[in-house]
Protein backbone atom coordinates (compact mmCIF):
# COMPACT_ATOMS: atom_id res chain seq x y z
CA UNK A 1 0.00 0.00 0.00
CA UNK A 2 1.75 3.32 -1.29
CA UNK A 3 1.77 6.55 0.53
CA UNK A 4 -1.16 8.00 -1.12
CA UNK A 5 -3.45 4.61 -0.36
CA UNK A 6 -2.58 4.92 3.79
CA UNK A 7 -3.84 8.92 3.14
CA UNK A 8 -6.95 7.83 1.87
CA UNK A 9 -7.46 4.98 4.14
CA UNK A 10 -6.92 6.98 7.18
CA UNK A 11 -9.24 9.95 5.80
CA UNK A 12 -12.16 7.27 5.36
CA UNK A 13 -11.63 5.71 8.94
CA UNK A 14 -11.77 9.05 10.08
CA UNK A 15 -14.52 10.40 8.50
CA UNK A 16 -16.69 6.78 9.22
CA UNK A 17 -15.85 7.06 13.23
CA UNK A 18 -18.49 7.68 15.66
CA UNK A 19 -18.84 11.12 16.54
CA UNK A 20 -18.69 11.78 20.34
CA UNK A 21 -22.35 12.25 21.67
CA UNK A 22 -23.58 15.66 22.05
CA UNK A 23 -27.07 16.66 23.41
CA UNK A 24 -28.75 18.87 20.28
CA UNK A 25 -29.38 22.39 21.58
CA UNK A 26 -32.84 23.10 22.71
CA UNK A 27 -34.69 25.47 20.45
CA UNK A 28 -33.99 29.43 21.06
CA UNK A 29 -36.90 30.36 24.09
CA UNK A 30 -39.27 32.46 22.73
CA UNK A 31 -39.74 36.03 23.32
CA UNK A 32 -40.24 36.60 27.15
CA UNK A 33 -41.69 39.77 26.67
CA UNK A 34 -43.93 41.63 24.36
CA UNK A 35 -44.73 45.12 26.53
CA UNK A 36 -41.71 45.63 28.16
CA UNK A 37 -38.45 48.30 26.96
CA UNK A 38 -37.26 47.40 23.48
CA UNK A 39 -33.70 46.38 25.48
CA UNK A 40 -35.09 43.88 27.36
CA UNK A 41 -36.90 42.65 24.26
CA UNK A 42 -33.74 42.68 22.17
CA UNK A 43 -31.80 40.73 25.10
CA UNK A 44 -34.75 38.21 25.06
CA UNK A 45 -35.28 38.80 28.93
CA UNK A 46 -38.33 39.25 30.73
CA UNK A 47 -38.60 43.15 31.63
CA UNK A 48 -40.69 43.78 34.85
CA UNK A 49 -42.34 46.60 32.81
CA UNK A 50 -42.10 49.38 35.32
CA UNK A 51 -41.62 53.00 34.37
CA UNK A 52 -38.45 53.66 32.17
CA UNK A 53 -35.76 53.13 33.41
CA UNK A 54 -36.54 49.53 34.30
CA UNK A 55 -35.20 47.60 36.97
CA UNK A 56 -32.93 45.43 34.35
CA UNK A 57 -31.47 48.09 32.39
CA UNK A 58 -30.54 49.92 35.48
CA UNK A 59 -28.81 46.71 37.26
CA UNK A 60 -26.39 47.15 34.21
CA UNK A 61 -26.30 50.54 33.68
CA UNK A 62 -27.70 50.47 30.31
CA UNK A 63 -29.82 52.70 27.89
CA UNK A 64 -33.70 51.52 28.62
CA UNK A 65 -35.59 52.51 25.25
CA UNK A 66 -39.60 52.00 25.27
CA UNK A 67 -41.64 52.52 22.18
CA UNK A 68 -43.22 55.47 20.83
CA UNK A 69 -47.20 55.35 21.20
CA UNK A 70 -47.86 53.06 17.92
CA UNK A 71 -50.47 55.60 16.80
CA UNK A 72 -47.72 58.22 16.96
CA UNK A 73 -45.02 55.85 15.39
CA UNK A 74 -47.22 54.81 12.57
CA UNK A 75 -47.88 57.21 9.69
CA UNK A 76 -51.47 57.32 8.23
CA UNK A 77 -52.43 55.67 5.39
CA UNK A 78 -53.87 57.27 2.51
CA UNK A 79 -57.14 55.73 3.13
CA UNK A 80 -57.09 57.32 6.72
CA UNK A 81 -55.68 60.67 5.64
CA UNK A 82 -58.87 60.87 3.49
CA UNK A 83 -61.16 60.07 6.10
CA UNK A 84 -59.93 62.46 7.71
CA UNK A 85 -60.11 65.28 5.40
CA UNK A 86 -63.72 63.89 4.70
CA UNK A 87 -64.41 64.49 8.43
CA UNK A 88 -63.96 68.47 7.68
CA UNK A 89 -66.80 70.37 6.26
CA UNK A 90 -66.02 71.96 2.91
CA UNK A 91 -66.68 75.29 4.11
CA UNK A 92 -64.05 75.36 7.12
CA UNK A 93 -61.69 78.22 6.09
CA UNK A 94 -58.30 77.42 7.47
CA UNK A 95 -55.39 79.65 6.65
CA UNK A 96 -52.08 80.82 7.43
CA UNK A 97 -50.87 84.02 8.32
CA UNK A 98 -48.29 85.63 7.12
CA UNK A 99 -47.48 88.48 9.34
CA UNK A 100 -47.30 85.75 12.64
CA UNK A 101 -47.19 82.35 11.07
CA UNK A 102 -49.48 81.00 13.28
CA UNK A 103 -52.51 78.60 11.60
CA UNK A 104 -56.03 80.55 11.97
CA UNK A 105 -57.88 79.05 14.56
CA UNK A 106 -60.69 77.19 13.20
CA UNK A 107 -64.58 76.73 14.55
CA UNK A 108 -64.71 74.26 17.58
CA UNK A 109 -65.89 71.53 15.78
CA UNK A 110 -63.00 71.32 13.62
CA UNK A 111 -60.49 72.24 16.22
CA UNK A 112 -59.53 68.58 16.72
CA UNK A 113 -58.85 68.04 13.11
CA UNK A 114 -56.03 70.13 13.62
CA UNK A 115 -54.33 69.49 17.13
CA UNK A 116 -55.49 65.82 17.62
CA UNK A 117 -51.52 64.95 17.50
CA UNK A 118 -50.45 67.51 20.04
CA UNK A 119 -53.56 66.69 22.15
CA UNK A 120 -52.00 62.72 22.41
CA UNK A 121 -48.90 63.81 23.55
CA UNK A 122 -50.13 65.75 25.93
CA UNK A 123 -51.85 62.77 27.56
CA UNK A 124 -49.35 60.56 26.91
CA UNK A 125 -46.95 58.44 30.21
CA UNK A 126 -44.34 60.22 30.92
CA UNK A 127 -41.69 57.16 29.67
CA UNK A 128 -42.52 58.69 26.09
CA UNK A 129 -38.99 60.58 26.02
CA UNK A 130 -35.85 59.05 27.40
CA UNK A 131 -34.56 61.62 29.02
CA UNK A 132 -37.63 61.63 31.60
CA UNK A 133 -36.50 59.59 34.65
CA UNK A 134 -39.38 57.99 37.12
CA UNK A 135 -37.71 60.40 39.55
CA UNK A 136 -38.60 63.26 36.95
CA UNK A 137 -41.97 62.81 36.56
CA UNK A 138 -43.11 65.36 38.71
CA UNK A 139 -41.29 67.88 36.45
CA UNK A 140 -42.74 66.69 33.02
CA UNK A 141 -46.16 67.04 35.12
CA UNK A 142 -45.27 70.50 36.05
CA UNK A 143 -43.55 71.41 32.23
CA UNK A 144 -47.05 70.27 30.87
CA UNK A 145 -49.34 71.91 32.97
CA UNK A 146 -47.64 74.83 34.40
CA UNK A 147 -43.95 75.58 32.82
CA UNK A 148 -44.87 75.97 28.77
CA UNK A 149 -47.92 77.54 28.72
CA UNK A 150 -46.35 80.49 31.07
CA UNK A 151 -43.29 80.39 28.38
CA UNK A 152 -45.11 82.64 26.34
CA UNK A 153 -46.27 85.95 27.67
CA UNK A 154 -49.87 85.95 29.22
CA UNK A 155 -50.25 89.31 27.33
CA UNK A 156 -50.00 86.81 23.96
CA UNK A 157 -53.63 85.65 22.09
CA UNK A 158 -55.00 82.24 23.29
CA UNK A 159 -54.37 80.22 20.33
CA UNK A 160 -50.55 81.50 19.86
CA UNK A 161 -50.05 80.35 23.41
CA UNK A 162 -51.42 77.00 22.87
CA UNK A 163 -50.45 76.48 19.30
CA UNK A 164 -46.29 77.34 20.66
CA UNK A 165 -47.01 75.44 23.97
CA UNK A 166 -47.61 72.09 22.23
CA UNK A 167 -45.19 72.76 19.21
CA UNK A 168 -42.16 73.09 22.25
CA UNK A 169 -43.84 69.82 23.49
CA UNK A 170 -43.58 67.75 20.64
CA UNK A 171 -40.18 69.28 20.03
CA UNK A 172 -38.54 68.27 23.18
CA UNK A 173 -40.31 64.91 23.20
CA UNK A 174 -38.30 63.82 19.80
CA UNK A 175 -34.98 65.53 21.02
CA UNK A 176 -33.80 64.70 24.31
CA UNK A 177 -31.20 67.15 24.80
CA UNK A 178 -34.35 69.87 24.79
CA UNK A 179 -36.41 67.90 27.16
CA UNK A 180 -33.34 68.12 29.64
CA UNK A 181 -33.48 71.75 29.12
CA UNK A 182 -36.27 72.08 29.73
CA UNK A 183 -36.92 69.89 33.19
CA UNK A 184 -33.70 71.92 34.09
CA UNK A 185 -36.02 74.82 34.22
CA UNK A 186 -38.63 73.16 35.88
CA UNK A 187 -36.77 71.81 38.18
CA UNK A 188 -35.40 75.50 39.36
CA UNK A 189 -38.87 76.85 39.33
CA UNK A 190 -41.47 74.43 41.21
CA UNK A 191 -42.49 74.81 44.53
CA UNK A 192 -40.41 72.68 46.79
CA UNK A 193 -39.79 72.44 50.31
CA UNK A 194 -36.59 70.45 50.21
CA UNK A 195 -33.73 70.06 47.75
CA UNK A 196 -34.47 67.69 45.18
CA UNK A 197 -35.69 69.22 42.37
CA UNK A 198 -32.68 71.52 42.71
CA UNK A 199 -30.69 68.43 42.59
CA UNK A 200 -33.09 66.89 39.07
CA UNK A 201 -32.76 70.34 37.64
CA UNK A 202 -29.05 70.25 37.82
CA UNK A 203 -28.38 66.80 36.81
CA UNK A 204 -30.87 67.32 33.59
CA UNK A 205 -29.07 70.78 33.09
CA UNK A 206 -25.96 68.09 32.69
CA UNK A 207 -27.35 66.06 30.76
CA UNK A 208 -28.77 68.29 28.45
CA UNK A 209 -25.09 70.42 27.82
CA UNK A 210 -23.65 66.79 26.95
CA UNK A 211 -26.87 65.57 24.95
CA UNK A 212 -26.37 68.76 22.89
CA UNK A 213 -22.65 68.31 22.61
CA UNK A 214 -23.29 65.08 20.62
CA UNK A 215 -25.75 66.41 18.75
CA UNK A 216 -23.87 69.39 17.52
CA UNK A 217 -21.31 66.95 16.69
CA UNK A 218 -23.25 64.36 14.58
CA UNK A 219 -24.00 67.68 12.49
CA UNK A 220 -27.36 67.54 12.82
CA UNK A 221 -28.16 71.77 13.20
CA UNK A 222 -29.17 72.34 9.54
CA UNK A 223 -32.31 69.64 10.39
CA UNK A 224 -33.06 70.39 13.85
CA UNK A 225 -32.04 74.33 14.17
CA UNK A 226 -35.15 75.03 16.29
CA UNK A 227 -34.86 72.43 18.71
CA UNK A 228 -31.32 73.55 18.92
CA UNK A 229 -31.75 77.23 19.35
CA UNK A 230 -34.60 76.39 21.79
CA UNK A 231 -32.48 74.31 23.85
CA UNK A 232 -29.93 77.08 24.44
CA UNK A 233 -32.07 79.53 25.35
CA UNK A 234 -33.88 76.85 27.80
CA UNK A 235 -30.06 76.89 29.33
CA UNK A 236 -29.78 80.70 29.37
CA UNK A 237 -33.23 80.96 31.37
CA UNK A 238 -32.10 78.39 33.53
CA UNK A 239 -28.64 79.62 34.77
CA UNK A 240 -30.42 83.55 35.05
CA UNK A 241 -32.70 81.85 37.67
CA UNK A 242 -29.51 81.11 39.70
CA UNK A 243 -29.19 83.13 43.40
CA UNK A 244 -25.85 84.88 41.92
CA UNK A 245 -24.00 85.98 38.85
CA UNK A 246 -23.67 83.46 36.59
CA UNK A 247 -20.89 83.00 33.39
CA UNK A 248 -23.55 80.65 31.86
CA UNK A 249 -26.01 83.45 30.69
CA UNK A 250 -23.17 84.88 28.66
CA UNK A 251 -21.67 81.51 27.33
CA UNK A 252 -25.44 80.74 26.12
CA UNK A 253 -25.92 83.76 24.52
CA UNK A 254 -22.41 83.93 22.82
CA UNK A 255 -23.98 80.25 21.58
CA UNK A 256 -27.34 81.79 20.97
CA UNK A 257 -25.54 84.15 18.76
CA UNK A 258 -23.78 81.73 16.46
CA UNK A 259 -27.17 80.09 16.10
CA UNK A 260 -28.81 82.87 15.24
CA UNK A 261 -26.01 83.43 12.55
CA UNK A 262 -26.73 79.98 11.43
CA UNK A 263 -30.37 80.29 11.14
CA UNK A 264 -29.98 83.20 8.70
CA UNK A 265 -27.49 81.91 6.59
CA UNK A 266 -30.36 80.29 4.68
CA UNK A 267 -28.45 76.90 4.92
CA UNK A 268 -31.40 75.01 7.10
CA UNK A 269 -33.10 72.04 5.75
CA UNK A 270 -36.44 73.31 5.83
CA UNK A 271 -36.91 76.13 2.53
CA UNK A 272 -40.36 75.95 2.54
CA UNK A 273 -41.44 75.90 6.48
CA UNK A 274 -45.19 75.65 7.73
CA UNK A 275 -47.40 77.98 9.41
CA UNK A 276 -46.04 76.72 12.77
CA UNK A 277 -42.55 76.27 11.62
CA UNK A 278 -42.48 79.86 11.07
CA UNK A 279 -44.08 80.93 14.49
CA UNK A 280 -41.25 78.54 16.19
CA UNK A 281 -38.75 80.28 14.43
CA UNK A 282 -40.12 83.63 15.79
CA UNK A 283 -40.14 82.53 19.11
CA UNK A 284 -36.67 81.54 19.37
CA UNK A 285 -35.23 84.73 18.04
CA UNK A 286 -38.03 86.85 20.25
CA UNK A 287 -36.10 85.40 23.36
CA UNK A 288 -32.90 86.01 22.24
CA UNK A 289 -33.57 89.58 21.25
CA UNK A 290 -35.39 89.46 24.95
CA UNK A 291 -32.67 88.43 27.04
CA UNK A 292 -29.48 90.07 25.31
CA UNK A 293 -31.22 93.25 25.67
CA UNK A 294 -32.32 92.47 29.49
CA UNK A 295 -29.82 89.98 31.28
CA UNK A 296 -26.92 92.87 31.67
CA UNK A 297 -27.74 94.02 34.70
CA UNK A 298 -27.49 90.47 35.67
CA UNK A 299 -24.48 88.56 34.45
CA UNK A 300 -20.98 89.04 33.84
CA UNK A 301 -20.36 91.15 30.51
CA UNK A 302 -20.07 89.77 26.89
CA UNK A 303 -16.56 88.41 26.27
CA UNK A 304 -17.75 89.26 22.29
CA UNK A 305 -19.98 92.32 22.14
CA UNK A 306 -19.67 92.33 18.00
CA UNK A 307 -20.91 89.05 17.52
CA UNK A 308 -23.74 89.33 19.59
CA UNK A 309 -24.46 92.70 18.44
CA UNK A 310 -24.07 91.14 14.86
CA UNK A 311 -26.66 88.28 15.75
CA UNK A 312 -29.12 90.44 17.37
CA UNK A 313 -29.53 92.52 14.45
CA UNK A 314 -30.14 89.36 12.43
CA UNK A 315 -33.00 88.31 14.71
CA UNK A 316 -33.78 92.01 14.79
CA UNK A 317 -34.11 92.14 11.04
CA UNK A 318 -36.33 88.80 10.70
CA UNK A 319 -38.85 89.49 13.09
CA UNK A 320 -39.62 93.22 11.93
CA UNK A 321 -41.65 92.30 9.60
CA UNK A 322 -44.24 90.80 11.99
CA UNK A 323 -44.43 94.36 13.44
CA UNK A 324 -45.95 98.08 12.20
CA UNK A 325 -44.45 101.20 12.73
CA UNK A 326 -48.56 102.18 13.91
CA UNK A 327 -48.61 99.54 16.33
CA UNK A 328 -46.69 98.86 19.78
CA UNK A 329 -48.19 96.29 21.68
CA UNK A 330 -48.36 93.20 19.70
CA UNK A 331 -50.95 90.19 20.66
CA UNK A 332 -49.50 88.00 18.36
CA UNK A 333 -46.00 88.36 19.63
CA UNK A 334 -44.87 86.14 22.52
CA UNK A 335 -42.06 87.36 23.94
CA UNK A 336 -41.11 90.81 23.13
CA UNK A 337 -44.49 92.17 22.91
CA UNK A 338 -43.36 95.81 21.04
CA UNK A 339 -40.92 96.57 18.04
CA UNK A 340 -37.91 95.09 18.70
CA UNK A 341 -36.60 98.36 17.96
CA UNK A 342 -37.44 99.26 21.84
CA UNK A 343 -35.76 96.63 22.80
CA UNK A 344 -32.12 97.69 20.54
CA UNK A 345 -32.94 101.41 22.90
CA UNK A 346 -32.81 98.76 25.85
CA UNK A 347 -29.90 97.28 25.31
CA UNK A 348 -28.04 100.29 24.11
CA UNK A 349 -29.04 102.30 27.08
CA UNK A 350 -27.83 99.88 29.48
CA UNK A 351 -24.59 99.84 27.62
CA UNK A 352 -24.01 103.24 27.64
CA UNK A 353 -24.74 103.51 31.38
CA UNK A 354 -22.02 100.40 32.02
CA UNK A 355 -19.88 102.45 29.81
CA UNK A 356 -20.26 105.51 31.98
CA UNK A 357 -18.53 104.19 35.55
CA UNK A 358 -15.75 104.24 33.77
CA UNK A 359 -15.89 108.22 33.51
CA UNK A 360 -16.61 107.31 29.45
CA UNK A 361 -20.34 109.09 28.43
CA UNK A 362 -21.28 108.94 24.85
CA UNK A 363 -23.47 111.98 25.29
CA UNK A 364 -24.37 112.41 21.59
CA UNK A 365 -25.80 108.67 21.68
CA UNK A 366 -27.81 109.40 25.18
CA UNK A 367 -29.27 112.27 23.52
CA UNK A 368 -30.33 110.49 20.35
CA UNK A 369 -31.93 108.01 22.51
CA UNK A 370 -33.79 110.34 24.36
CA UNK A 371 -35.23 111.33 21.73
CA UNK A 372 -36.64 108.54 20.00
CA UNK A 373 -37.50 107.60 23.96
CA UNK A 374 -39.63 110.11 23.88
CA UNK A 375 -41.43 109.78 21.02
CA UNK A 376 -42.17 106.03 22.21
CA UNK A 377 -43.07 107.79 25.37
CA UNK A 378 -45.40 110.21 24.17
CA UNK A 379 -47.05 107.43 21.07
CA UNK A 380 -47.55 105.54 24.19
CA UNK A 381 -49.60 108.13 25.93
CA UNK A 382 -51.82 108.73 22.94
CA UNK A 383 -52.66 105.29 22.96
CA UNK A 384 -53.65 104.99 26.27
CA UNK A 385 -55.64 107.49 25.66
CA UNK A 386 -57.59 105.75 23.07
CA UNK A 387 -55.89 107.39 20.01
CA UNK A 388 -55.95 104.44 18.00
CA UNK A 389 -58.24 101.87 17.08
CA UNK A 390 -56.51 99.18 16.55
CA UNK A 391 -55.20 96.02 18.80
CA UNK A 392 -53.42 97.45 21.45
CA UNK A 393 -56.33 98.50 23.27
CA UNK A 394 -58.22 95.09 23.15
CA UNK A 395 -58.64 92.67 26.08
CA UNK A 396 -55.02 90.45 25.13
CA UNK A 397 -54.95 86.94 26.60
CA UNK A 398 -54.64 87.07 30.35
CA UNK A 399 -53.98 90.69 30.81
CA UNK A 400 -57.11 93.52 31.24
CA UNK A 401 -57.25 95.99 28.21
CA UNK A 402 -55.64 98.84 30.62
CA UNK A 403 -52.33 97.22 31.18
CA UNK A 404 -51.77 95.86 27.46
CA UNK A 405 -49.37 98.93 27.56
CA UNK A 406 -48.35 98.42 30.87
CA UNK A 407 -44.44 96.75 29.59
CA UNK A 408 -43.48 99.15 26.73
CA UNK A 409 -44.26 101.82 29.26
CA UNK A 410 -42.05 100.52 32.38
CA UNK A 411 -39.03 99.87 29.62
CA UNK A 412 -39.63 103.55 28.32
CA UNK A 413 -39.70 104.77 31.53
CA UNK A 414 -36.76 102.66 32.59
CA UNK A 415 -34.51 103.85 29.69
CA UNK A 416 -34.46 107.71 30.10
CA UNK A 417 -34.40 107.13 33.83
CA UNK A 418 -30.78 105.83 33.05
CA UNK A 419 -29.81 108.01 30.20
CA UNK A 420 -31.41 110.88 32.71
CA UNK A 421 -28.73 109.66 35.23
CA UNK A 422 -25.59 110.12 32.52
CA UNK A 423 -27.01 113.49 31.27
CA UNK A 424 -28.39 115.57 34.01
CA UNK A 425 -25.28 115.91 36.02
CA UNK A 426 -23.22 117.14 33.05
CA UNK A 427 -25.60 119.25 31.39
CA UNK A 428 -26.37 120.98 35.23
CA UNK A 429 -29.87 120.17 34.45
CA UNK A 430 -33.10 117.85 34.57
CA UNK A 431 -34.73 117.91 32.05
CA UNK A 432 -35.85 115.68 31.35
CA UNK A 433 -36.84 115.98 34.51
CA UNK A 434 -35.64 112.78 36.65
CA UNK A 435 -38.07 112.69 39.57
CA UNK A 436 -41.08 112.87 37.52
CA UNK A 437 -39.73 110.32 35.24
CA UNK A 438 -39.32 108.35 38.77
CA UNK A 439 -43.03 109.12 40.01
CA UNK A 440 -44.25 107.84 36.65
CA UNK A 441 -42.38 104.84 36.90
CA UNK A 442 -43.46 103.91 40.41
CA UNK A 443 -47.26 104.75 39.09
CA UNK A 444 -46.30 101.83 36.39
CA UNK A 445 -45.16 99.62 39.34
CA UNK A 446 -48.37 100.22 41.30
CA UNK A 447 -50.46 98.99 38.10
CA UNK A 448 -48.57 95.62 37.72
CA UNK A 449 -50.81 92.44 39.18
CA UNK A 450 -48.30 89.87 39.89
CA UNK A 451 -51.40 87.36 40.93
CA UNK A 452 -52.49 87.67 36.94
CA UNK A 453 -49.29 88.56 35.36
CA UNK A 454 -47.08 85.53 35.58
CA UNK A 455 -44.29 86.93 33.38
CA UNK A 456 -42.18 88.21 36.35
CA UNK A 457 -38.81 87.64 33.82
CA UNK A 458 -40.40 90.17 31.83
CA UNK A 459 -40.30 92.97 34.80
CA UNK A 460 -37.07 92.53 36.90
CA UNK A 461 -34.94 95.05 34.04
CA UNK A 462 -37.28 98.17 34.44
CA UNK A 463 -38.03 97.58 37.94
CA UNK A 464 -34.20 97.45 38.85
CA UNK A 465 -33.63 100.52 37.08
CA UNK A 466 -36.53 102.13 38.28
CA UNK A 467 -35.59 101.02 42.26
CA UNK A 468 -32.26 102.20 41.80
CA UNK A 469 -33.29 105.64 41.45
CA UNK A 470 -35.50 105.54 44.59
CA UNK A 471 -35.05 107.61 47.63
CA UNK A 472 -38.40 108.07 49.47
CA UNK A 473 -38.71 105.12 51.70
CA UNK A 474 -42.29 104.10 50.40
CA UNK A 475 -41.88 103.88 47.00
CA UNK A 476 -38.92 101.38 48.50
CA UNK A 477 -41.28 99.54 50.36
CA UNK A 478 -43.73 99.48 47.97
CA UNK A 479 -41.87 98.35 44.64
CA UNK A 480 -40.11 95.67 46.83
CA UNK A 481 -43.33 94.51 47.71
CA UNK A 482 -44.43 94.12 44.23
CA UNK A 483 -41.09 91.96 43.91
CA UNK A 484 -41.97 89.57 46.78
CA UNK A 485 -45.16 88.87 45.29
CA UNK A 486 -43.91 88.50 41.72
CA UNK A 487 -41.53 85.66 42.93
CA UNK A 488 -44.12 84.28 45.76
CA UNK A 489 -46.62 83.90 42.65
CA UNK A 490 -44.20 82.23 40.22
CA UNK A 491 -41.06 81.24 42.22
CA UNK A 492 -38.96 83.35 39.62
CA UNK A 493 -35.31 83.07 40.57
CA UNK A 494 -33.95 86.16 39.17
CA UNK A 495 -36.90 88.29 40.65
CA UNK A 496 -35.74 86.80 43.83
CA UNK A 497 -32.39 88.02 43.06
CA UNK A 498 -33.29 90.90 42.12
CA UNK A 499 -35.09 91.61 45.56
CA UNK A 500 -31.14 91.10 47.16
CA UNK A 501 -29.75 93.28 44.82
CA UNK A 502 -32.03 95.88 45.38
CA UNK A 503 -31.45 95.94 49.30
CA UNK A 504 -27.78 95.66 48.47
CA UNK A 505 -27.90 98.67 46.31
CA UNK A 506 -30.12 100.78 48.48
CA UNK A 507 -28.05 99.73 51.52
CA UNK A 508 -24.80 100.74 49.74
CA UNK A 509 -26.17 104.40 48.61
CA UNK A 510 -27.49 105.27 52.17
CA UNK A 511 -24.11 105.18 53.60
Amino acid sequence: MGFLDTATWSSTVIASSPKPYRQPRRRPAHLRTKTGCLTCRNRKKKCDEARAPCLNCTKRNIECVWQRSPNLQRPASPAENANMVSDIPKDTDISISMDDGFVTPPSPPNAFHTTHRVEAILRMPFTYSAAITPESGTLFDFLKQKFLPELIRPAAETHVIDALSKETLTLALDSPFCMHALLACCGAEIPAYDDKPRDLARTHYTRSVGALRQHLSNNCLRSHWVATTLTVMMLCIYERSKPQSSAGVSIHLAGAARLIQVGSSGNLDSSNPTGIEKAMHRLVRESFIFHVATSLPFQNDFTDRSEIEIAFSLAEEAVLPHFRPENISYSSSPVLGFPPKLFRSIYMAYRLYQDSKWGSVDFEACHSLEYDLRQWSDHIAWLELGGSDVAPLQAQGNILPSNALLGPRLYVLGCRIILSRMISPVDGCREPDLEQLTQEGMQAVRDLQPGQDYFAEYYCWPLLVIGMNLSDQSDKELLIDQVHAFWKATNNGNMRRLADMLDIYWSSTSV
